[in-house]
């Protein structure tokens, strides 16, 4: 997976390693993030937000200009080893974050996206 906003644009490599590069990217300037295990990204202007593999489907928010990043629960909030939503992509936006899970259903999540409670299935 590859996305990008005006200032950053961030890959997740075969070993499921995330990368970063400063706009206008040129070959020799991407470097790690310390973020293993990636299976999704997505971002809007001030936020990275990632999925990681595994049983856990953790999310993660990513804040680009601090490197400041936080897991997100799910919406039965606590810890995910009891939460029985598994994410399957998330794509924030200014106001809103939005996910899939694996079973189909969507989600919503006002921004800013705390989790836990916040979030709420679209019908």
């Amino acid at each position: 997976f590859v996305t990008s906003n005006r200032y950053y644009a961030y890959a997740i490599i075969s070993n499921r390693h995330l990368y970063r590069c400063q706009m206008p990217c040129i070959e020799d300037s991407w470097s790690y993030v310390p973020f293993y295990n990636m299976e999704y990204i997505d971002m809007e202007e001030k936020e990275l937000w990632a999925l990681q593999t595994g049983s856990a489907g953790l999310m993660h928010r990513h804040v680009v200009e601090t490197k400041a990043r936080k897991a997100i629960p799910g919406p039965c909030g606590g810890s995910y080893q009891k939460c029985a939503t598994q994410w399957k992509t998330v794509s924030p936006h200014r106001d809103m974050v939005w996910a899939s899970d694996q079973n189909g259903g969507v989600w919503q999540c006002q921004q800013p996206c705390g989790g836990n409670g916040e979030w709420k299935p679209v019908p």
